[in-house]
């Protein structure tokens, strides 16, 4: 029945297409959604990024940056029969498409004007979660995650405003948080430190991934460390402590780190796009100033104290390195 009867989403994370057809790119109805989901995973198309370049696309001609003729004929709009438009640009490399299709650098540069303050962007990927509109473990994740704004790895029970201080204590427990840490990580106004949770959050998670199991919080839930070392067991036959499994965690996790570096990153890659410090935010009719950089600059010297980084580059040091058996790597 409506209108795509006998539709079957073929997608990993629905969620993910949702908040991109959805949200992004208004297309009206959950089926739409559903139907732009299955199509962009036919043509193997990332539908954060297609989106995201579209929403570029429409705040440029809003404000009257980027013309018709810019864009070779196409009208950035919202709604479906525009995506899936757009798409099929992309797709078949037509017109603007053809652009498109190269990424985020090739639109920047040959429709922006190579002006890359217009875009919100973080590390080459548009964020789906606004630090603006609230600080978790999620959101400021799209600041240091190795590959830019996707915060998998950043997942936590954050997501949620208004947890209770036991609640979060005992989530803190389960992704085992030292219990000398636990006291200056969940602290604060929201009961928890969110750059200092972020580290604990972020080994958890990459555990979670190197074992195979997922971590959305309908299954994670599930899975506290000293779990995972007995499933680790059971598969394997070797005997590991959780907290040797969290350090293999965070050894990939610092290994990832300098695969950046060598690549040039460095602190300020970690930093919101110029936007978020520049303009408010109306979310759902509440107004959200402008990020304080003093402030987003307090959070990351304390992530990457939880680290054990160097604070003025957010590179990891020789001693941690050294404590994780990646001596000589930086």
């Amino acid at each position: 029945k409506g209108e795509f009867a006998g539709l079957s989403i073929r997608s990993s994370c629905p969620f993910a297409g949702t908040e991109s057809f959805g949200a992004r790119g208004e297309v009206g109805s959950m089926e739409r959604v559903a139907k732009g989901i299955e199509i962009s995973n036919r043509f193997g198309i990332d539908n954060g990024t297609l989106l995201g370049m579209l929403d570029y696309l429409v705040d440029l001609y809003q404000h009257k940056k980027i013309s018709l003729q810019d864009c070779q004929g196409f009208l950035p709009r919202v709604g479906f029969e525009a995506v899936m438009e757009f798409m099929e640009m992309v797709v078949n490399r037509r017109g603007l498409g053809e652009i498109a299709a190269d990424g985020w650098r090739s639109l920047i540069d040959q429709i922006g004007g190579g002006n890359y303050q217009d875009a919100v962007i973080i590390k080459g990927i548009e964020p789906s979660a606004d630090i603006r509109a609230y600080l978790s473990t999620e959101s400021m994740g799209k600041l240091t995650g190795h590959r830019g704004a996707h915060a998998n790895r950043a997942l936590s029970i954050t997501q949620v405003p208004g947890r209770s201080h036991e609640a979060l204590r005992k989530y803190g427990k389960k992704i085992s948080v030292p219990v000398e840490r636990m006291d200056q990580v969940f602290s604060g106004s929201q009961g928890y430190s969110v750059p200092r949770l972020l580290k604990w959050v972020e080994d958890y998670n990459t555990m979670l991934t190197y074992l195979g199991l997922c971590n959305r919080a309908p299954l994670s839930r599930i899975f506290d460390t000293t779990t995972c070392a007995e499933l680790y067991h059971a598969a394997t036959g070797i005997n590991l402590k959780p907290e040797e499994l969290l350090k293999a965690a965070e050894r990939i996790w610092n290994l990832e780190k300098l695969f950046n570096v060598r690549e040039g990153f460095t602190r300020k890659d970690d930093l919101p796009p110029p936007r978020w410090l520049k303009e408010p935010l109306d979310f759902y009719g509440e107004p959200k100033p402008p990020l304080n950089p003093a402030e987003i600059n307090l959070l990351l010297d304390q992530y990457y104290e939880e680290r054990g980084w160097d604070v003025s580059t957010g590179i990891p040091t020789k001693e941690s390195l050294a404590r994780l058996g990646l001596s000589g790597l930086n």
